[in-house]
């Protein structure tokens, strides 16, 4: 193509050609261009997922704790098994299954 030719397209098609070179900036030249934005939806969508199972743990959380709380059976099986605490004169066991 002859130079003339192409400023001459340029000239009859510049809101095209500067819609097109608008898009490309957007895309990929920008600092938030697509790329980056998609990047970001994806880590939004993580720990979007992340939080959900955070609210459930606190969930089974409060639940357990209330348990705890209202019953001194439940307490004193949570004391020996999590902390292996004992009355005096007994012995406790530990087995640990492989």
């Amino acid at each position: 193509m002859d130079f003339k030719k192409i400023i001459g397209f340029g000239l009859k098609h510049k809101f095209f050609i500067t819609s097109i070179l608008f898009v490309f900036y957007l895309a990929f030249v920008a600092e938030y261009n697509l790329i980056y934005q998609q990047f970001q939806r994806s880590e939004l969508s993580e720990i979007k997922e992340k939080i959900e199972i955070y609210h459930l743990k606190i969930e089974e959380n409060k639940q357990r704790l209330h348990e705890l709380k209202t019953s001194k059976q439940n307490l004193e099986k949570f004391a020996r098994e999590q902390y292996y605490m004992h009355r005096e004169n007994e012995d406790v066991y530990v087995i640990v299954k492989k």
